[in-house]
């Protein structure tokens, strides 16, 4: 199952923007090898753009929360 939904909000020139996104793993615990998918997550973007005319500027962060598994 995964999860995703974002919203960016403009006031004038500029633009706030954030994310959220839930990933379950999928494989289960007793077939994951190292070459896949390690865990569930949940991961938060934010950002912020400026537009000035014909030029724009834009950045972004992402952080992301994964779920331990012994």
């Amino acid at each position: 199952i995964a999860l995703r939904f974002g919203a960016e909000y403009q006031i004038n020139n500029w633009a706030f923007r954030f994310g959220y996104m839930h990933d379950e793993s999928p494989t289960k615990d007793a077939t994951r090898g190292p070459e896949l998918a390690c865990s569930d997550r949940n991961d938060f973007t934010f950002g912020v753009g400026y537009k000035y005319k014909n030029f724009n500027i834009d950045a972004a962060y992402l952080i992301a929360f994964f779920k331990e598994h012994y």
